[in-house]
């Protein structure tokens, strides 16, 4: 089982491709799939993950119009079925190598989803992930995860 990492955007292309390019440069190592669904941007990032795609960085789907997060992640979920899966919001920046094997080893040893703190409520702002996670969170009763993030 691999890796994969969820990404889903809308109107952030200077942060985005800050984002793209260090997840590229962390994730070597593991190499994941990653899946990118633009939500209906008019802002370039369509033109940007269409490069990233044909050089086979990325694979992106582009929805004419925004759907919301959660719809516009499941535009690829199912590609992500049988991947140790990381939802990385599209304004988190990861700054070391290894913080994604960093992160699954934390969630086995824990039984949790983790994940980078940040305050929500901060709009169009960049943020940096740290190299250690900050979240854990234990599952429900019945195992299922807590989302985190």
């Amino acid at each position: 089982m691999g890796y994969a990492i969820s990404i889903v955007t809308l109107n952030r292309l200077p942060i985005l491709e800050q984002v793209l390019t260090a997840v590229w440069e962390t994730t070597r190592v593991e190499q994941p799939l990653i899946f990118v669904t633009d939500n209906g941007s008019d802002d370039g990032t369509p033109a940007l993950l269409r490069e990233w795609e044909r050089e086979g960085r990325l694979r992106a789907w582009l929805l004419p119009e925004n759907v919301g997060a959660a719809a516009g992640r499941n535009a690829h979920w199912a590609e992500c079925i049988g991947h140790d899966t990381v939802k990385l919001d599209d304004k988190v920046k990861p700054l070391c190598a290894g913080w994604l094997t960093a992160l699954k080893a934390l969630s086995e040893q824990h039984h949790a989803i983790v994940g980078p703190a940040y305050d929500p409520t901060v709009r169009g702002m960049e943020i940096v992930a740290p190299c250690v996670p900050l979240h854990v969170r234990p599952r429900f009763s019945d195992g299922s995860p807590r989302w985190v993030g």
